[in-house]
């Protein structure tokens, strides 16, 4: 669930598991909750009074979690005893390892029906695809570059106004967002966003009002590129 690896925040929770054919991993399967409770400093996963990470709760990085298709005991009770709701976490382990192990099975299925490479190179195709139509709608826009700078109001804990400064340049197949000029970190208020979790926003908004047609998976983002100032809101240091 670290934010750090990759995850969007602390309450979602993710297991992944590796898809294997003679030998060989083809494809990852996963599955995310967002738990309503991860051990942080006040009930309900999202501590709008948290001062400090390590009040955040829960901190996973990727670790096996499973093995041989039954979860580990030993790490079940550790994440048990490190929350509030211990069933609810124990619960939803099972639920993500069940996704994880259905995807798999349906991945099993399609190979035994069109053979390896033609699955491998369906997902493949899938983002590679995404990725071309992406960059061939861009080019029917006209190049350019728009200046927004909007407001936060709020910290969670109090007013205060959070600068959002954004520079937008649309060049041949490619779009940049240039967030450089926005308000630096907070090293005291659980108020900052990273950079990976405004791109996984930026990518929800652009599939549901610019290109909701297109499919949803990463190939969206390829031909758009950021620009975040190191220790700003939107791009803290490690530990705020």
């Amino acid at each position: 669930n670290d934010a750090r690896y990759g995850q969007a925040h602390s309450t979602d929770q993710s297991m992944f598991m590796p898809v294997f054919h003679d030998g060989q991993i083809v494809a990852w399967a996963g599955a995310t909750v967002h738990e309503g409770e991860n051990g942080a400093i006040e009930p309900g996963g999202m501590p709008g009074t948290a001062e400090q990470i390590w009040d955040e709760g829960l901190r996973m990085p990727p670790f096996k979690v499973v093995e041989n298709y039954e979860l580990r005991r030993d790490l079940v009770t550790f994440l048990q005893n490190s929350v509030r709701e211990p069933k609810l976490q124990y619960a939803d382990m099972k639920v993500k390892l069940y996704v994880c192990r259905r995807v798999e099975q349906r991945i099993k299925e399609a190979i035994a029906e069109y053979g390896v490479e033609a699955v491998v190179a369906c997902l493949r195709n899938n983002l590679e695809a995404t990725d071309q139509e992406v960059r061939r709608r861009l080019r029917e826009w006209p190049d350019g570059t728009a200046r927004h700078c909007w407001f936060t109001d709020n910290t969670l804990r109090e007013s205060v106004q959070i600068k959002i400064n954004l520079e937008l340049t649309k060049k041949d197949d490619e779009l940049t967002f240039d967030f450089r000029g926005s308000s630096p970190e907070f090293t005291n208020r659980a108020i900052n966003s990273l950079d990976i979790t405004n791109k996984g926003m930026l990518a929800q908004l652009f599939l549901t009002f610019i290109w909701p047609d297109l499919p949803r998976n990463q190939g969206v983002l390829s031909p758009v590129n950021f620009i975040f100032d190191p220790g700003s809101v939107l791009k803290p240091s490690a530990l705020t």
